[in-house]
């Protein structure tokens, strides 16, 4: 059976969104999965300026990721050597 939300928590996602946050921070915010989450906010249109930050985000936390998962590597690397 579908979780039903309120109202109000709808509300403020969309507010959220409209002030240029994520699907991704909503959620992790709100404890929302970013599914539902664009069904409510679909309608919004970002301005440039907030879609260029979302756009800046995600290419941090890719290199970000790409590191740590580097450092996990070399660790089981090394692990595997001894």
């Amino acid at each position: 059976m579908p979780k039903v939300y309120s109202k109000e928590i709808k509300q403020e996602a969309w507010k959220l969104r409209s002030q240029g946050w994520s699907l991704g921070e909503i959620s992790l915010k709100m404890g929302i999965p970013k599914n539902t989450l664009s069904i409510w906010v679909r309608d919004i249109q970002l301005t440039k300026s907030q879609i260029k930050r979302i756009k800046e985000k995600e290419i941090a936390c890719a290199a970000m990721g790409r590191f740590l998962s580097a450092e996990l590597t070399r660790k089981r690397i090394e692990e595997w050597k001894e």
